[in-house]
């Protein structure tokens, strides 16, 4: 039976935070969900991976959040030799130490509270591996590790940690990669989206609400069951 005491997505009442490393992602959520949002810019990888945004939401509200979803990422490709140290680092530091910094930091009122969601968007890069993503790939890899740790630590203080392990999404990051694919290879963006979709045995990429949906069950109350867990929202990619 759920504990009424403790916070759910149902039918309670919650603050709605945003922190993001792109400021110009900030104000395009502003518009699109209203003025009852509040909003942080901070460069994660600086500003003490998210240090100055736990300290912010702290003083402003007088608590941490219930739930923590660690989207910021980065995705950049290189042959393993021609990888130079600040890509490599850059890789590590925004997806690998942005998402450890901001758990740490949200952890200690979550077990104070007995409820907690952590939601880590990792990829199917960190469980498989591919040409040229050496940086991406190993990064995604820890953030894996990292979940199936913390979950345990956890587990029997009312907290859940997972990762979601989405494949090509229709986001800016995968126009991104068509644009360098297309650039690299000669081919047209058209043949380039092709080259993605046929990496699918369902022949599509991911809609972003395909995310959204998983993210919201494990982030609820009837999500509690589901820990440690690295789940693939991919459409059989890693199968195929």
């Amino acid at each position: 039976m759920r504990d009424e005491n403790r916070p759910h997505v149902a039918g309670t009442k919650r603050l709605h935070l945003i922190n993001d490393i792109q400021e110009g992602k900030i104000y395009f959520f502003k518009r699109k969900f209203g003025i009852n949002w509040n909003f942080w810019y901070e460069q994660i990888f600086v500003n003490c991976f998210g240090y100055n945004f736990f300290k912010a939401v702290n003083e402003s509200f007088g608590r941490g959040p219930d739930i923590l979803v660690n989207n910021a990422g980065i995705a950049e490709s290189a042959a393993l030799t021609k990888t130079g140290d600040e890509l490599w680092q850059r890789h590590l530091a925004i997806n690998l130490s942005g998402s450890f910094y901001c758990m740490r930091a949200a952890l200690p009122q979550m077990i104070e509270r007995g409820w907690g969601r952590i939601l880590n968007i990792a990829s199917i890069a960190g469980k498989t591996g591919a040409p040229y993503i050496a940086a991406y790939s190993a990064s995604k890899h820890g953030v894996l590790g990292l979940t199936r740790s913390s979950a345990l630590e956890v587990a029997s203080k009312g907290i859940t940690v997972n990762a979601i392990c989405p494949g090509y999404v229709d986001t800016e990051m995968t126009t991104r990669g068509i644009e360098n694919i297309a650039k690299k290879t000669g081919l047209s963006a058209d043949q380039a989206m092709e080259s993605i979709r046929k990496m699918s045995p369902q022949n599509r990429i991911i809609e972003p609400e395909e995310v959204a949906a998983l993210a919201l069950l494990l982030a609820s109350e009837e999500g509690r069951g589901i820990n440690g867990q690295a789940i693939n929202v991919d459409g059989g990619t890693v199968l195929f």
